[in-house]
């Protein structure tokens, strides 16, 4: 699972798959949209403006059947201090990188 938080968009993509191609995305609300394979997976969920939106994934958690372990990191992930113009530390643990030249910041779990 990666966390890619774009603070040029202010948009965070959570993506929990990389081998599958998007068939759908859903809308769980105007800023939280989550994209799914052709079986109805989840590969993936984008919030935009993250820092509020973040309260949609409850609602996410509900839906789709997550492991345990992917269920807790989602939970964890700090949402609600991200902005354009901060830094993060993750309390979900795995490695973060900031992009230099982007402004982008990664985080695989």
């Amino acid at each position: 699972m990666n966390f890619v938080y774009s603070t040029d968009a202010d948009a965070l993509y959570v993506e929990l798959q990389r081998v599958r191609r998007v068939a759908r995305t859903v809308e769980v609300s105007p800023s939280c949209l989550v994209d799914l394979d052709a079986a109805g997976q989840p590969l993936g969920i984008e919030l935009l403006t993250p820092s509020i939106s973040y309260r949609s994934i409850p609602a996410v958690l509900r839906r789709w059947r997550f492991s345990p372990e992917l269920n807790a990191q989602l939970r964890a992930y700090p949402y609600e201090h991200l902005t354009p113009h901060r830094s993060l530390v993750s309390a979900a643990g795995g490695g973060v990188e900031v992009e230099r030249h982007g402004a982008e910041l990664l985080m695989s779990a």
